[in-house]
């Protein structure tokens, strides 16, 4: 099995290890619905790239995804649960 020759030096591996780090996304706002976006990519949220409507199925998907996530009034009127169980009847009675 081959060894180094040399042992290396704290500064030598400090160096080495300083590309290790972690590098900051590029992102830019996309021209047509203003989210953040790799560049030079189909925008994954309206489906355009270079203003023009590229993917438009896959916008309808992203866009259905988004009305069906987003709480309607009826879900806001629901009692909050208190977090305790349910008893069953079977079980008031027994008592």
């Amino acid at each position: 099995m081959a060894l180094p020759t040399q042992r290396r030096n704290k500064a030598a591996k400090g160096r080495r290890r300083s590309q290790h780090h972690l590098k900051k996304i590029g992102l830019i706002p996309c021209p047509h619905c203003q989210r953040q976006i790799f560049p030079h990519r189909v925008c994954p949220f309206c489906g355009y790239y270079k203003g023009q409507l590229v993917l438009s199925s896959l916008a309808n998907k992203k866009a259905k995804q988004n009305k069906k996530s987003k709480p309607t009034s009826a879900d806001t009127k629901k009692k909050p649960t208190t977090g305790h169980a349910k008893v069953s009847k079977k079980h008031k009675q027994a008592k």
